[in-house]
């Protein structure tokens, strides 16, 4: 079996990222599953405590109801908890660091 040419080229300049699909799949909610492949993704340059300069990965709760198709609850404080709840789960299995608190801002 060989890879096509551009898939090897990606692979030895270290431009592709693997899951860990194991570590993944661990997680109950389907949010912190598609939310730990999107970073993966999308936020190749973290580093540890990246929180501590203010910089950091940023997502809006805007993004994730239309990206993922979060289902709207009548109330979006629901739909905030359900994500916070996420970052809780994805705090336990290690995958984000210990998070600060929150620092909502309502934007419209």
């Amino acid at each position: 079996m060989t890879f096509h040419p551009l898939a090897t080229q990606a692979i030895l300049e270290l431009a592709y990222f693997p899951i860990n699909h194991a570590r993944v799949g661990s997680l109950k909610r389907p949010l912190a599953r598609w939310l730990t492949t999107r970073m993966s993704h999308n936020y190749r340059q973290a580093k540890k405590n990246e929180f501590i300069n203010g910089t950091g990965y940023h997502i809006a709760l805007r993004t994730i109801l239309e990206e993922r198709a979060l289902p709207r609850e009548s109330r979006l404080r629901d739909n905030l908890h359900s994500v916070r709840e996420t970052l809780t789960e994805m705090t336990k299995a290690h995958i984000l660091s210990e998070m600060k608190p929150f620092d909502g801002k309502l934007v419209y």
